[in-house]
């Protein structure tokens, strides 16, 4: 890769620490909806699957599926993914609100709930590299339009960091592991060599997605350790162990304008 013309970036566990918070939300409302399709009864509780991780990086609606054995495209998959996200914006929207209250001196510290939102570390210190180089960034994610818009404040990247953004639901032939995220987004940053731009994921699923839209993929280990990344279908091509190693990457990619 010559000059990077642009970075993608996943967000969910890639940008922002958020594996706490999803899987709580993600169970909480499974036992919710394991009820409401008769599932679950006082007598037969409704057993979750024990390594949530595996989900890591897929949509809701998938999930859904998977768990309770129903079509992606069914009003239970669709109820479970407007479900959680209504829950998980509630969530980031009362830390917004904590954090102000902070910020005014009415409270001395946040509460330790053991899922705020927060940004990886180191992670915003690439992103300001990369527009320090000039290099366009964007966004595309499986997460929910509401909860990517209410997050990005909270976790301090409201600020420009990116040019466009791509949320679950709104790529024209589908959410990762499809390419069409990633595609989109290059084309409304008018790439005009995809090989050279680079796509930062943490789960296979967003590997696939950047893999087949042509793009250079690089891994970050923040959830899955570096080994995980050997054994999968479709490799990145590099793997970060944290930021302050993706920088160095990066940095070899990219040259300032």
């Amino acid at each position: 890769m010559n000059r990077l013309e642009a970075v993608l970036w996943d967000f969910d566990n890639t940008l922002s620490l958020t594996g706490k918070l999803s899987e709580s939300v993600e169970r909480t409302q499974a036992l919710i909806t394991a009820q409401e399709l008769g599932l679950a009864t006082e007598e037969k509780p409704f057993i979750l699957p024990e390594d949530w991780s595996r989900y890591n990086g897929w949509a809701r609606k998938k999930i859904a599926a998977d768990v309770f054995k129903i079509d992606a495209d069914s009003p239970a998959a669709d109820n479970y993914r407007q479900d959680t996200a209504d829950r998980t914006v509630s969530i980031i929207t009362e830390q917004a609100r904590l954090m102000q209250a902070l910020q005014e001196g009415s409270i001395e510290e946040l509460p330790e709930t053991g899922s705020l939102l927060q940004p990886i570390h180191g992670a915003i210190g690439v992103l300001d590299l990369l527009r320090h180089y000039s290099v366009p960034q964007a966004i595309g994610t499986n997460s929910n339009r509401g909860i990517l818009n209410a997050a990005l404040p909270v976790v301090g990247m409201g600020h420009g960091y990116f040019q466009t953004t791509i949320a679950q639901g709104e790529a024209r032939d589908g959410d990762k592991p499809s390419p069409s995220p990633y595609l989109e987004l290059m084309g409304r940053l008018q790439v005009h060599d995809r090989a050279a731009v680079l796509v930062v994921e943490d789960s296979a699923t967003g590997i696939t997605a950047g893999r087949y839209a042509g793009a250079h993929v690089l891994a970050l280990a923040s959830v899955l350790p570096p080994q995980a990344f050997e054994t999968m279908t479709d490799r990145p091509h590099a793997v970060a162990q944290n930021y302050e190693h993706a920088a160095q990457i990066i940095r070899s990619y990219a040259t300032p304008a």
